[in-house]
């Protein structure tokens, strides 16, 4: 059995002077309340993202320019070009699309992280 929980009820309701409110839960709000919130939270980005317009985008690789999908919500957004071997998805915020300079690796780990990888 469980030990009761010291101080007041939970969820009662108490009236000052000033002002009438309603006492916290012990996590600070009811387990429902908080995943509302939540998912208000992530209903926002989705509704912008919804709401976005798919455009194209020049990007340049090795120093071509290259077509991209692009879309953008909000602060963020993403640039997609598909070849027939190959998928280059890109995704950022806080750095503008027209900054980047895309260059192909051959050798992934020793190209970035040098000779002495493997």
């Amino acid at each position: 059995m469980r030990a009761p929980i010291a101080g007041p009820p939970i969820n009662t309701l108490t009236t000052s002077r000033r002002h009438a409110q309603v006492s916290t839960w012990p996590c600070g709000t009811p387990d429902a309340a908080f995943v509302l919130r939540l998912r208000g939270r992530e209903r926002e980005p989705r509704k912008l993202a919804a709401l976005a317009e798919v455009s194209e985008r020049l990007i340049g690789i090795d120093g071509t320019p290259q077509t991209f999908r692009y879309i953008e919500a909000g602060r963020r957004w993403a640039a997609v070009r598909r070849t027939d071997r190959l998928t280059i998805t890109i995704t950022g915020h806080a750095v503008e699309v027209d900054q980047l300079k895309l260059a192909l690796v051959d050798d992934p780990p020793r190209d970035l992280l040098g000779p002495n990888t493997r």
